[in-house]
């Protein structure tokens, strides 16, 4: 037998005709016209699919609401981003038609913003230049200003409470999940934990708040950093905005933890689900951070069971400050090409007077000056600096701290929810005392009893890697392996839509049959 894998069809993929029934699903939508019996199918559906992410929604309202009612108990914080390109500077009046439109697709001063609601104590937004880059570093100076600013307003609460989106890159990861750790472990709070909600259905205040504030930045002209910092805050004046603040530098969080924090994989989407959508950090008895994670608020277990994984290792934990963080080689993020794009903007920028131009170029002049060489934040004028503050410390009982989650089935969520809120039957975290070897052991065995309880049924159980022969339409038969979007809650539904990669055969011409 001669086949081999063609590395070029990896994008190849095989529709196996499922289409779950949405209620964004327009094509299921006309088809329930035409076929009367699918209508009480789609009505139960979208019924279920509502009544589970509104119970989702629920919960991360009733978080906000305690934070703004219960300071002293619970601190709850809100932080999104929204899409960087909306805020390059500078930028005409949209509605504007003239020659300086040969610029727009110049490489402008880009500008990351980060918003976050502190409940009961207002608005928070961060910008900064996309040469410092974004992720956990990013995420977690914003949350660290945020809680400094809640200390000296209103105080902290005992736990907190942060609502993020679904993404791996800037929230959900092993360096967030080190920073509520590390606030446990310094005893800022006595529990902290993160939520997300499920994918597509994450709009909040502030998902509102920034596209109010975007088509409002749309009608007016933009030429300098300050002037979009000083619309911003004008636009943002009725979500109770305290402040716009633009960072020329961020923490090094990751630096700081990665010698001390073990690191855990397998909360992210995979084969097992969309992920887990909440961590809860707390203390055990000898005084150790551990965190618990579950699919969702509706679970009804968490995992692990028991004893939560260990999340700074015994031998060191963080101490002092974190440092700056390196910004990006001014090669990477095309310096010379944004100086140049600016200063080819001058000539069109509309102003009152020459004073005004020659106040906005000095500006411009004066930003391109202070950036550091090679990026080396450290070099930044002290005025430039973020200082650092220590936050307030927290005494709590000893008993009170080595309370663990409760992981027993039942102990949380909702009973028979459905596979996209329950937790998946083989916990696919690994951190210490769990192994990668342990998850997938428990993964084949778990296999092997779906596949023998599906044997000679219409619907054979099809994992994440299983090899299958499929016939495209107008194509022959053909070996293909399951590539993604096969998830462990689908393996036995009858309708299922999946990624493959499909093996180009050679055919032996001295053999018959299927291969020959």
């Amino acid at each position: 037998v001669k086949s081999k894998v063609d590395e070029n069809s990896l994008a190849r993929r095989a529709e196996i005709n499922r289409k779950k029934v949405c209620e964004h699903d327009q094509e299921s939508k006309q088809a329930i016209h035409k076929m009367k019996p699918m209508t009480t199918c789609f009505c139960v559906v979208q019924a279920e699919h509502r009544a589970e992410h509104l119970g989702e929604r629920q919960y991360a309202v009733d978080a906000g609401i305690r934070g703004a009612k219960y300071p002293h108990l619970v601190t709850a914080l809100n932080i999104d981003a929204p899409t960087q390109d909306q805020f390059d500077v500078p930028v005409q009046n949209r509605v504007a038609r003239d020659v300086v439109k040969s610029l727009e697709m110049g490489q402008k001063w880009s500008s990351k913003i980060t918003g976050v609601i502190a409940e009961g104590a207002g608005m928070f937004t961060y910008v900064t230049r996309c040469g410092l880059g974004s992720g956990p570093n990013l995420t977690c100076t914003a949350l660290y200003l945020t809680l400094l600013a809640t200390a000296k307003t209103r105080g902290l609460g005992k736990k907190l409470i942060v609502l993020f989106d679904n993404t791996c890159g800037d929230n959900k990861n092993n360096g967030v999940i080190a920073f509520i750790s590390w606030l446990v472990l310094i005893g800022v709070f006595e529990e902290a934990s993160f939520f997300c909600m499920l994918k597509g259905h994450t709009f909040t205040i502030l998902d509102q708040s920034f596209n109010t504030m975007i088509s409002q930045l749309m009608k007016e002209c933009i030429y300098t950093v300050s002037s979009l910092l000083k619309f911003m805050f004008l636009f943002l004046r009725p979500y109770d905005v305290v402040d716009v603040r633009e960072l020329h530098c961020i923490w090094d969080w990751s630096a700081y933890f990665q010698p001390h924090a073990e690191r855990l994989s397998g909360f992210a989407t995979s084969q097992f689900g969309s992920g887990m959508h909440e961590c809860t950090a707390r203390k055990d008895a000898e005084g150790n951070v551990r965190v618990w994670f579950r699919k969702s608020a509706q679970s009804s277990t968490w995992f692990p069971e028991g004893e939560g994984y260990l999340v700074f290792s015994h031998s060191s934990t963080p101490e002092g400050a974190p440092s700056l963080a390196a910004a990006k080689p001014d090669s990477q993020w095309s310096r010379h090409t944004v100086e140049g794009v600016i200063r080819a903007w001058y000539r069109y920028m509309v102003v009152d007077s020459p004073a005004e131009l020659a106040k906005i170029k000095s500006e411009w002049e004066a930003t391109f000056a202070a950036l550091p060489p090679g990026g080396d934040t450290t070099l930044l004028p002290p005025s430039l600096q973020i200082q650092w503050e220590e936050l307030p410390m927290q005494h709590f009982s000893a008993a009170a701290q080595a309370s663990s989650v409760d992981t027993s089935a039942g102990a949380a969520g909702a009973a028979g929810v459905s596979g996209l809120l329950e937790n998946p039957e083989v916990n696919p975290i690994v951190g210490t005392g769990r192994t990668q070897a342990d998850v997938a052991r428990e993964l084949r065995a778990f296999q092997d009893r779906v596949r023998r309880a599906s044997e000679n049924t219409a619907t054979p159980a099809i994992f994440q890697a299983d090899f299958l022969f499929l016939q495209l339409p107008g194509k022959p038969v053909q070996l293909h392996r399951v590539a993604n979007h096969m998830f462990l809650d689908d393996a036995r539904a009858e309708h299922l839509s999946f990624s493959t990669v499909e093996y180009e055969h050679t055919p032996n011409p001295s053999a018959s049959g299927f291969w020959g």
